[in-house]
């Protein structure tokens, strides 16, 4: 699971699909949550959705 902001100075949102996208054709499992507007290390990273988007995949596959 990648959060990644949108756009971000630190790495770019398509980054983050394309690891993802790596991740799937290697037979992984991988989802990635943008968070539109947020800056790398923002506090939307700290939100409860996003908290929760993190622990419903952990939960899931781990």
């Amino acid at each position: 699971m990648w959060t990644a902001s949108r756009p971000s100075a630190a790495a770019p949102a398509r980054q983050s699909q394309w690891l993802a996208q790596a991740v799937r054709a290697a037979g992984g499992r991988a989802r990635t949550l943008l968070l539109d507007g947020a800056n790398h290390e923002d506090p939307a990273f700290d939100e409860p959705g996003t908290i929760a988007a993190v622990a419903d995949f952990f939960t899931t596959h781990l």
